[in-house]
């Protein structure tokens, strides 16, 4: 599993779904979208399986959307 952080400049503000998320690449929160992806592994290949938009909290409840923790999301 991964997350990526699709980073976006703090100005941009009409873009749907945008927050603050942990970028381990950065080592900070970004302001991105983040993406969640199961991949599989196979003879020193990955391949990218399943992928996923991560929402917080906040914006789930805002829309009327389930809520889900990121490691759970390519396992629906």
């Amino acid at each position: 599993m991964d997350d990526t952080c699709c980073k976006k400049e703090t100005s941009t503000k009409k873009m749907e779904a945008l927050s603050f998320q942990y970028s381990h690449e950065a080592g900070k929160s970004v302001w991105c979208h983040c993406v969640v992806t199961a991949h599989v592994v196979s003879e020193g290949s990955s391949y990218a399986w399943d992928f996923h938009p991560y929402y917080r909290e906040e914006y789930c409840t805002e829309h009327d959307l389930p809520s889900r923790a990121k490691m759970i999301l390519p396992l629906r």
